[in-house]
């Protein structure tokens, strides 16, 4: 049986390759999805905030009531936690709440599918229960072309003037084979764990003062980490709080400490524990990240084949952001196979000016910003335990009455905090970090 031919196939239905194949088949080219899930969304998994500027350069009239989300995200924040405290920096706006909306909560195992039937609608045609084993290629060795995938349906091969890759952190390794040894040094691999906790609507609300429709999105960083480079989050859904925790899994490997390990603690700190009491765990999951930044990106595009999202690394870890990265990055694949198809030049210069449209957008701009950041962190781990100790006790000392004199507070929580760190090392700790944060 001879094999279908597309225009392009689409390999992952994820935030990436939705909107690839949203993108290429509005165009006019003839565009199938695969999805290895039974739907899509049913393997996929991420802490729940998608931002409403990439939604809208897929959709432009994206209206989120008419889709599956959870809330309109109105309030953000940072957590900075001691074992047993918490000091809250967070922005509220009502704001947020009004078009276009910044971003909102989604579970994906709802929005996933809705998405890909944006690109149904577009004239994608969806295959799921469709895993790829391979790429195929014109001829032996890495430099021959891309033409297509080889995978487990019964009709087989399929065919395609270009392939991008969206399915997810493991793509490189087992399908494009970019990296050396095969595989993404665990470095800049991050393992998040996740639970879904069922609340309620009324007590969601209630919980997180919010009113009906917005949602709260904390980042929560602290000693729950056990020192390892990581970060947890708290966010809002209709009836449901998600609650998770990543760390770096070079250091998890290397610490014996199992990852549910760290978001029972994480759920059982004294200032979490309220937020969730009395709920009921709906769904556990785990997954990977790729936290490399710009230092770890592979190459982009080659003959014939493209990746995105995820599997092109493209994470923002410092900023917490991928799916908006995601959904651009494939929105500027499909733009490149677009122009190629219309010069008929499917060769890795025919597909190059993907990498060159992703540097002049703000993914590759923020991660060049941000290179330093992970690597500071990671080099400086008081920022994850001793500062987030002393800017509770600095938190106590304004907020607690005593009885004595607030001058004389004052002066004894600054003595026990320049014990504790010297204003020389305090300062040069901060300029440190000022400057990782800013490239």
């Amino acid at each position: 049986m001879e094999a279908e031919k597309f225009d392009l196939i689409v390999v992952g239905a994820g935030p990436a390759g939705a909107a690839a194949a949203m993108r290429a088949a509005g165009c006019g080219l003839d565009v199938v999805l695969l999805e290895r899930g039974s739907v899509p969304g049913s393997k996929n998994v991420m802490g729940g905030v998608m931002y409403g500027h990439a939604v809208r350069e897929a959709l432009p009239d994206f209206e989120p009531s008419a889709a599956p989300v959870e809330r309109v995200v109105t309030e953000q924040g940072y957590w900075l936690m001691t074992g047993s405290d918490a000091l809250r920096l967070s922005f509220r706006s009502p704001a947020h709440a009004r078009p276009p909306e910044n971003c909102f909560t989604v579970l994906r195992a709802r929005w996933d599918p809705w998405f890909a039937a944006q690109a149904e609608e577009a004239g994608a045609m969806l295959l799921p229960g469709t895993m790829v084993q391979s790429l195929l290629r014109d001829g032996e060795g890495m430099r021959s072309r891309v033409i297509g995938v080889r995978t487990d349906r019964p009709d087989g091969d399929i065919l395609a003037g270009a392939v991008i890759v969206a399915s997810g952190v493991h793509s490189l390794a087992e399908l494009l084979s970019l990296r050396p040894g095969g595989e993404i040094p665990a470095k800049a691999v991050a393992l998040a764990v996740k639970e879904v906790i069922y609340l309620g609507e009324e007590r969601v609300s209630d919980r997180f003062g919010l009113e009906r429709d917005q949602g709260a999105a904390y980042e929560l960083i602290g000693e729950f980490t056990a020192g390892m480079p990581g970060i947890g989050f708290l966010y809002t859904n209709r009836e449901s709080v998600s609650i998770g925790v990543g760390v770096v899994l070079e250091d998890l490997a290397g610490s014996g400490v199992k990852p549910h390990e760290l978001l029972d603690r994480l759920k059982e700190h004294p200032v979490v524990r309220p937020y969730i009491a009395g709920g009921e765990s709906v769904e556990y999951s785990a997954h990977l990240i790729p936290e490399g930044g710009i230092e770890d990106l592979p190459q982009l595009a080659g003959d014939g084949w493209l990746v995105a999202g995820d599997a092109a690394g493209l994470v923002n870890a410092m900023r917490r952001e991928g799916s908006n990265l995601a959904i651009v990055s494939g929105l500027l694949a499909a733009d490149a196979v677009v122009r190629a198809r219309a010069r008929g030049d499917f060769s890795a210069a025919g597909l190059a000016d993907y990498a060159a449209s992703l540097r002049k957008s703000f993914v590759i701009q923020d991660l060049r910003r941000y290179r330093g950041a992970m690597p500071y962190i990671s080099a400086h781990r008081e920022f994850l335990t001793t500062y987030p100790r002393l800017a509770a006790k600095v938190a106590d000392s304004v907020f607690q009455t005593t009885g004595e004199p607030r001058s004389a507070r004052a002066r004894r929580t600054l003595r026990e905090l320049f014990d504790a760190r010297s204003p020389w090392r305090l300062l040069r700790d901060v300029a440190g970090l000022w400057r990782a944060l800013n490239g």
